[in-house]
């Protein structure tokens, strides 16, 4: 009888242990989430369809998807305005209609030497089971925004999986009148663009004590009623952001992610695991540190 007694009272031991174990993982082994900045972008041409489906292989938590616009008023999915860097075609995206577009094929990445530019539509037919998507407005008016959004809802993809997430506040002020539901996130930059694309972003020398920017940012949320703020990784390098800025953010209920984490050196950085996601290009080499610090 005392065997018996002995041995049950293990099971519940271990049962007891291993519920333990279970809340431990739920709780703090992958909290931090991954969003795919581009698809695997160092694996296959950024934005390509290869690259988008390696995401989806390797369980990316978020997508990005950078929206520009082509002269025929085609969505489609690019970060830079031109094309130069991914087809060495020097033209601007909206200078040029789809059609023509897509006659030139991406530089080779990966061994993918035939991969051509991808309209939202295409890519969202790949991405579509993704929990979470970032919509960053590269060009910004209220056209290009209602189509954009039109492609997800045409796929039944519901608001509370969108964020937008983008350097443009006229983007971010315009989700917040017209599509409150959907969560905003705003980029920040420490590095002023000569195209003054992150002006609006960016902090002067002059305030950028760690007081100075988290009064500038909890302003800033509570004018465009944030979600959160996506900082970039050399600022906390350079001193630009703190551990313990990140975590006064997130305690003024701020959602923070940090850009980029590509390499197990940048997910080992002081303060970036304190933050709520890594944006990277290599989500199996940062998912082991996407333990968060709280």
């Amino acid at each position: 009888m005392k065997r018996i007694i002995f041995l049950l009272l293990l099971c519940l031991a271990a049962n007891i242990f291993m519920c333990g174990c279970c809340i431990y993982q739920v709780k703090f082994t992958h909290p931090i989430k991954c969003v795919s900045h581009r698809g695997e972008e160092f694996d296959a041409p950024e934005a390509s369809a290869p690259a988008f489906k390696l995401a989806m292989q390797k369980k990316a938590d978020i997508v990005k998807l950078d929206i520009q616009f082509t002269g025929d008023r085609i969505v489609v999915l690019s970060h830079d305005p031109t094309l130069t860097r991914m087809m060495n075609w020097n033209v601007k995206v909206e200078n040029v209609t789809l059609a023509e577009i897509k006659k030139r094929k991406f530089i080779n990445v990966g061994g993918y030497a035939n991969e051509k530019l991808l309209t939202l539509r295409e890519g969202l037919e790949i991405v579509k089971d993704c929990p979470e998507f970032w919509i960053d407005f590269k060009a910004f008016s209220p056209e290009i925004f209602e189509k954009t959004i039109a492609e997800f809802d045409r796929l039944k993809i519901s608001h509370d999986r969108l964020m937008v997430a983008t350097f443009s506040l006229p983007a971010i002020e315009y989700a917040l009148k017209n599509y409150p539901e959907i969560r905003r996130v705003n980029h920040i930059s420490i590095i002023q663009q000569l195209d003054n694309t992150h002006t609006g972003s960016f902090f002067p020398e002059h305030s950028r004590t760690p007081e100075d920017i988290i009064k500038h940012l909890l302003a800033r949320r509570d004018r465009y009623k944030l979600h959160g703020f996506n900082m970039p990784v050399y600022g906390l390098r350079k001193g630009f952001l703190t551990t313990e800025m990140i975590q006064e953010l997130r305690k003024n209920g701020v959602w923070c992610s940090v850009y980029y984490v590509h390499n197990a050196k940048a997910a080992e950085i002081r303060g970036v695991t304190s933050a709520d996601a890594f944006v990277t290009g290599r989500i199996s080499e940062v998912r082991p540190y996407c333990r968060r610090d709280n």
